[in-house]
């Protein structure tokens, strides 16, 4: 009896697995379609560098704060606090390049802790991947020294 119970239970993960291992992999990466980001509005939730992750905390009216939107050839947002725009290409295996922002020029009461306005937009400068992964945005970046840092965006 237990040695029936032992096939069923092999036969089945030998169906089982490989099923489950496709499944996981599709969803953790959608890539090379430039399409899934495009008019979109991706908010920016973190900013991955290194050990310590900088999470982007927003006031209700803030919803807007740190926001990207990719067009065919140019992107849109509103940094903290202004608007911003330039051109940007894709290209393969994920590759993808921003050209440099120009930004409206409105003066700030006060400058956000979290992230600065143009240490945002120098990780925009440096953009040289994206990925998404269970429905976030990941840009690939790098900061003032060279080190990794990843921009994840949500919808």
């Amino acid at each position: 009896m237990i040695s029936k119970k032992i096939r069923l239970t092999a036969i089945a993960l030998m169906f089982c697995v490989p099923v489950l291992s496709h499944a996981l992999s599709r969803m953790e990466i959608n890539s090379y379609n430039t399409g899934d980001i495009l008019g979109k509005v991706w908010k920016l939730d973190e900013v991955r560098t290194g050990q310590n992750p900088v999470k982007i905390a927003r006031t209700a009216g803030e919803n807007q704060l740190y926001s990207l939107i990719f067009e065919a050839e140019r992107i849109n947002g509103v940094a903290a606090p202004n608007r911003y725009f330039g051109p940007w290409k894709g290209g393969e295996a994920n590759a993808i390049s921003i050209g440099m922002v120009g930004s409206t020029m409105m003066a700030t009461l006060f400058e956000r802790a979290d992230l600065k306005e143009q240490e945002y937009f120098n990780y925009l400068g440096k953009v040289y991947k994206w990925e998404l992964r269970n429905g976030k945005l990941e840009l690939h970046t790098r900061n003032e020294g060279n080190a990794e840092v990843t921009l994840v965006y949500s919808e």
